[in-house]
């Protein structure tokens, strides 16, 4: 979901909702879920960072890790509901955790992605 959220800020006209609805049914392919349901929690984050983008690309670092904590958090309460709706809500303290370890590697994707952006637009 960060690559798609990097990509969502800073490519929008390449990565719109339409990437996050097709990624989120191929995420629910692979998790074995409820078809559609990560699709649902993937296009409304991406609607939300698509109509934000051109304030978040001038957030700084620290600024951005919270707004990702924001969009993430978001992501999996929706899924959380989704599913509990159907009688299959996570359990596990794990689920939450994947939050905090997302944003650890925020800073890591951002600067890995915005360096291989900047060599594919200057060529």
């Amino acid at each position: 979901l960060l690559v798609l959220i990097f990509w969502a800020i800073y490519q929008p006209q390449k990565v719109g909702v339409g990437v996050f609805f097709i990624t989120g049914l191929l995420f629910d392919l692979l998790d074995g879920s409820v078809l559609g349901v990560h699709a649902f929690a993937f296009v409304l984050v991406g609607y939300v960072i698509v109509k934000l983008h051109r304030r978040l690309i001038h957030f700084p670092l620290r600024q951005q890790v919270v707004v990702m904590a924001g969009f993430l958090l978001g992501y999996k309460l929706i899924v959380f509901i989704v599913q509990a709706c159907l009688h299959q809500a996570p359990n596990s303290i794990l689920y939450w955790l994947s939050i905090v370890v997302s944003l650890f590697f925020w800073p890591w994707i951002k600067a890995l992605l915005g360096s291989w952006q900047r060599q594919w637009q200057h060529h």
